[in-house]
């Protein structure tokens, strides 16, 4: 295999690995904030300290990925190496910070909309309870409930008596029903 197609495996290799699109983004970016937040905890600090916190754990999270790219791009001029892995770094940085502030965005503007939802909905509450309080009128007045009275127990029974007359079993049906199959077979 020649030194182009090398090149052109390990540059593969390394963007499935690294750089245009990092594996677990979201994942590297909840160690690090967690990282960041343990060490800051309670304390606004300087943005350029949380920063910096931030950045010294993404190149650890990349550091050996980069020095084994950046030894296969220039084996034998470690000063181009040491170029090429800040550089790496520095683009890793830019992207990681860029998807945060987007996932941030995201996150605000999707807090925004449910806000805006609950607002609209108790307002339309608000309204339909404001529009019934007008519309109805009097309050229908309550029947007594007077079947359990004594005075209409009776007839109670005998409307139950009548409803189970017409009441058919199931035991009775299958029964009927095994019967009539059996003697048209």
């Amino acid at each position: 295999m020649g030194e182009a197609e090398t090149n052109v495996s390990s540059l593969d290799k390394f963007e499935a690995l690294s750089l245009n699109d990092p594996p677990n983004l979201s994942d590297e970016m909840n160690e690090t904030s967690v990282c960041v937040n343990e060490r800051c905890y309670g304390d606004q600090g300087d943005l350029n300290q949380k920063e910096n916190e931030i950045k010294s754990a993404l190149v650890q999270q990349t550091k050996d990925l980069y020095e084994q790219y950046a030894r296969e791009q220039f084996p034998k001029d470690p000063d181009k190496q040491k170029e090429l892995i800040a550089e790496m770094q520095e683009q890793y940085f830019d992207h990681y910070f860029s998807e945060v502030y987007r996932f941030q965005l995201a996150h605000q503007q999707q807090q925004l909309d449910q806000l805006r939802a609950m607002k609209s909905i108790a307002k339309n509450t608000d309204d339909e309870n404001a529009n019934s309080e007008r519309d109805s009128p009097e309050p229908l007045p309550l029947i007594p409930a007077t079947i359990w009275t004594r005075k209409e127990i009776a007839e109670f029974k005998k409307e139950i008596l009548d409803v189970q007359k017409g009441v058919l079993y199931q035991d009775k049906l299958s029964s009927d029903c095994n019967s009539a199959c059996s003697n048209s077979s």
